[in-house]
């Protein structure tokens, strides 16, 4: 599973091909369970976004999500940063921790400012 603001992910993959990162949404990404097979059979269409429509793909469209995990249930937060040690799920935005689960995630619409000072390389 993986909560999109854009289209890819992990060196190229295009996960979310309908994503834009200034339309105010997040896309979730969700693929059922695979076997090995089935997943090496499937897996280069996702690197051209032709995954889409694959019955074991749901991409939803969301201002914000939920994202928890059975064994988050009761589950005490480590002291301290998360890291790749946590010993719970952890939630990981662009390769990093971010902090434990559950987590919410939401998109505020027009909340980044950009400044573009006019020099172009």
């Amino acid at each position: 599973m993986a909560v999109m603001n854009g289209r890819f992910i992990g060196g190229g993959m295009e996960v979310t091909p309908g994503a834009r990162i200034d339309d105010g949404v997040l896309e979730v990404f969700h693929v059922a369970p695979l076997s090995a097979v089935r997943f090496l059979r499937i897996f280069s269409k996702v690197f051209a976004g032709r995954h889409t429509d694959l019955p074991e793909v749901d991409i939803r469209t969301v201002s914000s999500v939920r994202i928890e995990s059975v064994t988050a249930v009761g589950h005490p937060v480590p002291p301290g940063p998360p890291s790749w040690r946590s010993t719970g799920p952890v939630l990981h935005g662009d390769g990093e921790p971010l902090g434990m689960l559950p987590a919410t995630v939401t998109v505020e619409h027009g909340q980044l400012a950009l400044l573009d000072d006019g020099r172009r390389p």
